[in-house]
């Protein structure tokens, strides 16, 4: 288009040389006195346009007493400048068109990405919350796994240990019921004694008598136990018996319980010396003085843990007793105190009497 515009500017000076005279204000006038106006056209063809409006009689003088032929060739050249000025607008104007699109594409992204984020930043505080309560649910879970686990355990041992000693005491029941039922022989030869010969009646008795004897005593026979003392003479030190071997007391006595002797049970002859030296009920508890959990026996007066109590599950530990005395109060009950620390008192687990 600079091209054009310059053969325009350079079409009418030509024929405003060689047809027309003007004087110096014209616009040929103008553009001859000023060569840097042609230099400013080359440069920028709008510029022209600046001039014809600020001027357009001047260019319309210029072609005074031209030819038709002239005239429309100038026309044609201006139309032509014209049709190209409406390209370029028409280009700007789809180039405004296509930005626009752009830009309302770019907005509704925009916008949309705007949403996105607000749903995403939802999501994440809800998965959050979600996390945070799924950890405390394990918390929750974790606590209720242990409390139920503690308390299962405590059951075990429970049942461990009363299991042991409920069976032990049906055992007693039972023997003791074997008992009263063969006092109901007796009862019934008195009644037929005298109905028979009195030469009859010797005979019988001795014979009877000490049949059944020897045949019952084993069910009924207990376990006896030794437990080292100090000879002071209490209640439960009446029945006194040579040391076993091991032995660092000089007194020994040997206790009788309602432990079955066909059966080796320590848990219920821990109990039966526990509570006839103490005079009191003895209670079980997992705890020992020793190892700290094979269990024992304590007088309720004395209190539990490592105050006063009998061990069941070791007999001599080197030279650590199987009786406990945090409390020092061994002497009180009569019991040999020389054993190492708080394993002071001992009683022999693994002989029978």
């Amino acid at each position: 288009m600079q091209l054009k515009v310059f053969l325009v500017v350079a079409f009418v000076i030509n024929v405003a040389c060689l047809k027309i005279k003007k004087d110096s204000s014209s616009l040929i006038g103008n553009i001859k006195k000023e060569p840097s106006l042609i230099e400013n056209v080359k440069k920028d063809p709008s510029s022209l346009v600046e001039i014809l409006k600020k001027d357009p009689s001047s260019f319309i003088e210029s072609f005074e007493g031209a030819d038709s032929n002239t005239i429309n060739v100038i026309i044609g050249m201006l139309q032509g400048l014209i049709s190209e000025g409406n390209a370029e607008l028409q280009g700007l104007e789809e180039e405004v068109s296509r930005t626009k699109s752009a830009l309302e594409v770019a907005i509704q992204e925009f916008i949309d990405a705007e949403h996105d984020k607000h749903n995403a930043q939802k999501a994440l505080r809800e998965a959050n919350t979600t996390n945070a309560n799924a950890d405390q649910a394990v918390v929750d879970a974790q606590g209720k796994h242990n409390t139920a686990d503690t308390e299962h355990t405590a059951a075990v041992q429970m049942y461990n240990t009363e299991s042991v000693l409920l069976e032990n005491d049906n055992r007693v029941l039972e023997d003791v019921i074997k008992l009263l039922q063969k006092i109901e022989s007796p009862t019934t030869s008195p009644t037929t004694s005298p109905t028979t010969s009195p030469t009859t009646s010797p005979t019988t008795s001795p014979t009877t008598s000490p049949t059944t004897s020897p045949t019952t005593s084993p069910t009924t026979s207990f376990h006896g136990v030794i437990v080292e003392g100090d000879g002071s003479g209490k209640p439960w030190q009446h029945n006194r018996v040579p040391c076993p071997s091991g032995a660092k007391s000089s007194f020994c006595y040997l206790l009788d319980t309602n432990c079955e002797s066909s059966n080796n049970n320590n848990l219920c002859l821990a109990k039966a010396i526990c509570e006839e030296i103490t005079e009191e009920i003895c209670y079980h508890q997992g705890y020992d003085c020793f190892y700290g959990n094979r269990g024992s026996f304590f007088p309720i007066s004395r209190g539990n843990m490592s105050n006063f109590n009998f061990a069941f599950d070791y007999d001599t530990v080197g030279d650590y007793g199987n009786i406990c005395d945090g409390k020092k109060v061994a002497s009180i009950y009569g019991l040999y105190n020389g054993y190492q620390s708080a394993g002071v008192g001992h009683w022999f687990r693994n002989l029978a009497a």
